[in-house]
């Protein structure tokens, strides 16, 4: 998946990044984020923000140094610094257009995933029976029905 590959790239740009920053010892996994507005970007972290500290340096120059270390890759069109330390990250249009692909030539089957042996249990309804049954009781059925299909 394509978090997957971003987080193995800003990873390997903190790597890249963390002696000029004076980082020694074990790095976070970076966690991305959704924007809330487009014009943020695909894929959003604030890794930097909770690096800045133990730093001591300002979290937009903690972030400026991993964008900087950054390397090249097919998937991603640029990556910048926003607000107080957050890394925007941009994907490319091709990469869009090659998961549209994929999605269309698995039809039905996209995301489908073989069991491996793995069981699992879904509570549908967990109503007290000495009381009403609620709305409430009636969605997690629903919800839970739909899990159970998948």
């Amino acid at each position: 998946m394509i978090e997957d590959r971003l987080v193995a790239l800003i990873a390997q740009a903190l790597e890249a990044a963390a002696p000029s920053l004076g980082l020694d010892g074990e790095l976070p996994t970076p966690e991305l984020l959704a924007p809330k507005q487009r014009e943020h970007g695909d894929f959003a972290t604030n890794v930097a923000l909770g690096l800045a500290k133990r730093a001591g340096r300002p979290p937009r120059e903690v972030a400026q140094a991993i964008v900087d270390a950054l390397p090249p890759a097919p998937f991603l069109e640029k990556a910048e610094v926003a607000g107080p330390g957050f890394l925007n990250l941009f994907t490319t249009d091709e990469w869009l257009h090659d998961a549209l692909r994929d999605v269309v030539a698995q039809g039905k089957g996209y995301g489908r995933a073989e069991p491996h042996g793995r069981r699992v249990q879904v509570e549908l309804v967990s109503a007290n029976p000495t009381g009403p049954l609620t709305l409430g009781h009636a969605r997690n059925a629903a919800i839970g029905d739909t899990l159970a299909r998948l």
